[in-house]
Order: structure tokens, then C-alpha cells, then sequence
């Protein structure tokens, strides 16, 4: 699948509401304005997830998960954005442009290319004084500066845009950070902010030696959770 125009994603988001399609997994219940129900993400007794049909957004107070229709149903039936994409675009009556082969393995290159400056990234950070407290909790494990290397293990330092930043200026676009889930949207709308924040980032490889994802885990006892990974994407 090549580039989605923007528009098309929000024409199946004008047409799929997000209460009616939160309701044929959860029991809703109305709370003012919005809906809420036990989070389908973590295990809770008091209902912290919370649909607003204004916005056409979920966000849950509990464990932090949040998005639109397409990152509902990407958690709710463990799918890929691709394939959310094409079950909520059959649902909403809306075609999909069929571009030529070669956009998709474009896309997809953009996104490796992406996936490394992001290592990069984290790796200088880590080598850096800011990263002092993350190459200590790595050395703590038996990680030595060469396991450091060959890893090329990372910090995401406490900043909500520094990354954002650091990937825009290497020409890569907010969509492109947020289809691979570097960045997050906020409710209501805003600037995207950067999802790994003060965690020791651990770059995953596919079988061709790219970096492909990440797993970040959680430098002080109180962050939650402690293990936060990238989401299914296009790689």
C-alpha cells in the first residue's frame, strides 16, 4: 500500500464515528459528554477509558492509550495501520487509490532511513552527559561500553519534542514519526509529542541488519509502563 492522501483518511474518519465503532467491542456508558468503560488495554475495576464524541478520540487515564478510530482498532484486533486502514475504509463505503508498486517501496525505504537516524540518535544522546544515568542502568545489567556499541543501545531524553525536532530536521515529516509511533497526538489536538521519553532504547532489527522498531524501558521505578515497544506499522 503507497502513500494515503490525507484527505482520504479523513473522509473514513467524517464516516466511521468512533463511539458506534468503540461500541461493538466495549459497554459504554455516557459520563457528561463523553462515553467511558473499563480499558480494554490494561486491567482496572474503575472505568479510566474515555471516548469523546466531539473530538472522535479515546484516551485512557490508566494506562495512557489514546489515538482515533485507526489506532483502536490497530490495539483492539492487533493489526497493522495498512490493514485497519482497508476494514475501516470497506466499513465507511470509501475506495482506496490503488498507486503504483514502486510508492510502497519507497515509503518503505523512507521509513528504514528513518528508523536508523532515530537509532542514531539515541545513541549519541546515550554517549552524551545527558545519557549518564541510562549507560549506568545498561552497565548495571552487564552491558559494557562494547555491548553498548554493538547494539547500538540508546537514551530518549525527558523531552516531549528534542527527537521530533532532530528527525524534522533531517527532512522526515510528523506523519511519517507518527505512522511508526515516535510520536503520539494529543486530545484535543495539538503538536504530536514524542512517546519515548527518559527510557534506555534498544533498537530491534529485522533479518537484513535495519532497525525497524524499538523497545524502551523505563529508567525510574514509578514510569509506567515499564516496557513501552513501537506499534505494528508499515515495516
Amino acid at each position: 500500500m503507497g502513500r494515503i492522501a490525507p484527505d482520504i483518511l479523513e473522509e473514513i474518519k467524517d464516516r466511521v464515528d468512533i463511539v458506534q465503532l468503540i461500541s461493538q467491542y466495549l459497554p459504554l456508558k455516557r459520563a457528561g459528554r463523553n462515553f467511558k468503560a473499563l480499558c480494554p488495554f490494561h486491567t482496572e475495576k474503575t472505568p479510566s477509558f474515555t471516548v469523546s464524541p466531539e473530538k472522535q478520540f479515546f484516551h485512557c487515564f490508566g494506562c495512557g492509550a489514546s489515538g482515533d478510530i485507526f489506532q483502536f482498532l490497530m490495539r483492539m484486533e492487533n493489526v497493522t495501520f495498512p490493514e485497519a486502514l482497508e476494514r475501516l475504509a470497506e466499513q465507511a463505503g470509501v475506495e482506496i487509490p490503488r498507486g503504483r508498486g514502486e510508492d510502497s517501496g519507497e515509503e518503505r525505504d523512507r521509513l528504514y532511513h528513518l528508523h536508523r537516524e532515530a537509532a542514531d540518535y539515541f545513541h549519541e544522546v546515550l554517549l552524551s552527559s545527558s545519557g549518564k544515568k541510562a549507560r549506568e542502568v545498561a552497565m548495571s545489567r552487564g552491558l559494557d561500553s562494547s555491548a553498548i556499541e554493538a547494539f547500538r543501545l540508546g537514551y530518549a531524553p525527558d523531552s516531549w519534542d528534542r527527537l521530533r525536532e532532530a528527525l524534522k530536521s533531517k527532512g522526515f515529516t510528523t506523519a511519517e514519526m507518527l505512522s511508526v509511533g515516535l510520536l503520539g497526538e494529543r486530545e484535543g489536538g495539538g503538536e504530536p509529542y514524542v512517546k519515548f521519553r527518559h527510557r534506555l532504547m534498544i533498537p530491534i532489527w529485522d533479518s537484513r541488519g535495519r532497525v525497524v522498531a524499538f523497545g524502551g524501558r523505563a529508567l525510574d521505578p514509578e514510569q509506567e509502563p515499564k516496557y513501552l515497544n513501537s506499534p505494528e506499522h508499515l515495516l
